[in-house]
């Protein structure tokens, strides 16, 4: 397996975990909409989006928030050194 079809499967199996989520969500949305009331008699939330908000969560897959600190700092190295590698083999 290539490093691409590695990539390709890891987005598809995190983009998999979050339509998990949303499904555990709507259950747990449904479930509180049943019994959850604040003081007022009311709904502490108004619509299934406030509860969960299945677009940023697909954002997140995307787009990950991981600082480059908190990364292996040796294979951050090693990607880098194969990035200019590449560069250079395709403009040589």
């Amino acid at each position: 397996m290539t490093i691409s079809e590695y990539s390709i499967r890891m987005l598809a199996f995190s983009l998999s975990r979050v339509d998990l989520s949303a499904q555990l969500a709507q259950q747990a949305w449904l479930t509180q909409q049943v019994s959850a009331v604040d003081k007022d008699g009311m709904s502490p939330f108004k619509t299934f989006k406030d509860f969960f908000d299945y677009e940023a969560e697909v954002e997140k897959v995307y787009k990950p928030e991981i600082p480059e600190v908190e990364m292996n700092q040796e294979l951050v190295e090693r990607a880098k050194r194969l990035q200019e590698y590449r560069k250079i083999k395709k403009g040589g």
